[in-house]
């Protein structure tokens, strides 16, 4: 092991000082200002103090994806000040300098995803004043302790996917509190506990919030209290105790969102009005969930709506429900169990009128057959000869009944004056 990490370093300096060096070429080295540089999947342990050569002035990305580090020493890169972007992604780091990011003026993206840290406060903040986004998905990272350590104001996007983050508490969020536009997920962290009506109180400047598969209550009706400025938040996966929807007061304290993903939630039902305060929304996911109603009375506009009810368990659509959508508004019914017969010929035929407006007509088929909803064959309507006969027929024998009927009558009274 000890051989092959010696040749693989000397490999790469031998290669870098030829690139550098290589006067067959020359205008390579003045055309390109910028340089990137790759080191995946190599065992390499430690971070050799000549990868990146320190020659190597301009460059800018560094990707150490599962190198094998488990080591960042000190000033490793203090002669790379246009460094960037740094991915180390899978590494088993167990120990990382207070001056391991020395050096670099200009980064701005860090991952450390799947590193095996275990708090925040093992991640040194120095030089990382203009970091703006932050990926520690995938690690061991129990709680949020350490974040105020950290140089917020630049902070754009911090992602904590698939830690075991099991309780949020509002000081753990106050070093956000001035970030403007800042996107955060929790995705596949397993919530316990979070303070009620309070835990984002300090984020009102958040663009951004993904709560998926996070066990996040949504029986607490003011948990998102603060949020007065968010234009996403992702649900996903949160079950729905009893299946149905229907706190309005839920969404009351995001009015400008503008999408809202609930899907794979275990909706049956939603409560009417439910979205009428969300004056912003322009999409909607409600799809892998168990309605069995197409419903777009709890919206407060369907001019822009992008409406997902795709993998539930709609049989017939009320077209009355989609005939105000407006030219720039859709629906995605696909994978649902539609029927291809006369009770749904209405919703069918609106279908093959407005394809703009159902999005993926491919996989919306008919549940009997796996024909496209618009290319089903159905008789439902009598043709317009057909159905006159029909009326004056019925005009006719309804004119001859009463004919009937007054004559009886009057001769029942000739018998009764006799």
């Amino acid at each position: 092991m000890e051989n092959n990490f010696i040749f693989d370093t000397l490999c790469y300096t031998i290669l870098f000082h030829f690139l550098l060096h290589n006067e067959v070429k020359p205008w390579a080295r003045r055309q390109c200002r910028q340089l990137m540089a790759d080191f995946s999947d190599m065992d390499l342990r430690v971070i050799p103090d000549d990868i990146p050569n320190s020659r190597l002035k301009s460059l800018n990305y560094l990707d150490l994806t599962r190198c094998g580090i488990t080591f960042m020493y000190e000033d490793i890169f203090k002669y790379q000040p246009d460094l960037a972007v740094l991915i180390l992604i899978g590494n088993p780091l167990v120990f990382i300098t207070e001056r391991a990011f020395t050096g670099p003026l200009a980064r701005k993206y860090l991952s450390l995803a799947q590193s095996k840290i275990q708090s925040l406060s093992d991640i040194p903040s120095d030089n990382l004043a203009y970091l703006e986004v932050l990926d520690l998905g995938g690690s061991e990272i129990r709680s949020l302790d350490g974040l105020s350590s950290f140089h917020c104001q630049s902070l754009r996007n911090l992602q904590l996917d698939m830690n075991s983050i099991d309780r949020i508490n509002v000081p753990d969020l106050a070093p956000l509190h001035n970030v403007h536009g800042m996107s955060i997920s929790f995705k596949g962290n397993y919530f316990v506990y979070t303070e009620p009506g309070l835990t984002f109180s300090n984020l009102q400047n958040l663009k951004t919030l993904n709560l998926s598969w996070s066990n996040t209550s949504l029986t607490n009706v003011h948990i998102f209290k603060g949020l007065k400025n968010l234009q996403l938040l992702n649900l996903k996966g949160n079950t729905i105790q009893g299946g149905v929807l229907s706190l309005s007061e839920l969404f009351e304290d995001v009015p400008l969102l503008e999408i809202l993903i609930l899907s794979s939630c275990n909706i049956t039902a939603l409560e009417e009005n439910l979205f009428k305060g969300l004056t912003h929304l322009k999409q909607i996911d409600l799809s892998e969930n168990k309605l069995v109603k197409l419903s777009t009375s709890g919206f407060y506009s369907l001019h822009f709506l992008q409406l997902n009810l795709a993998s539930n368990a709609i049989v017939t659509v009320d077209v009355g429900s989609v005939m105000d959508l407006g030219n720039k508004s859709t629906v995605d019914l696909r994978y649902n169990p539609l029927v291809c017969n006369c009770s749904n010929f209405e919703f069918i035929n609106w279908a093959t009128k407005n394809l703009i407006k159902v999005k993926h007509l491919m996989e919306t088929v008919c549940n009997a057959t796996g024909t496209r909803i618009i290319d089903a064959e159905l008789q439902c309507e009598f043709p317009v000869g057909v159905l006159a006969f029909v009326i004056i027929l019925v005009a006719i024998i309804i004119t001859f009944a009463i004919f009937c009927l007054a004559r009886r009558i009057s001769k029942y009274s000739r018998y009764s004056q006799l």
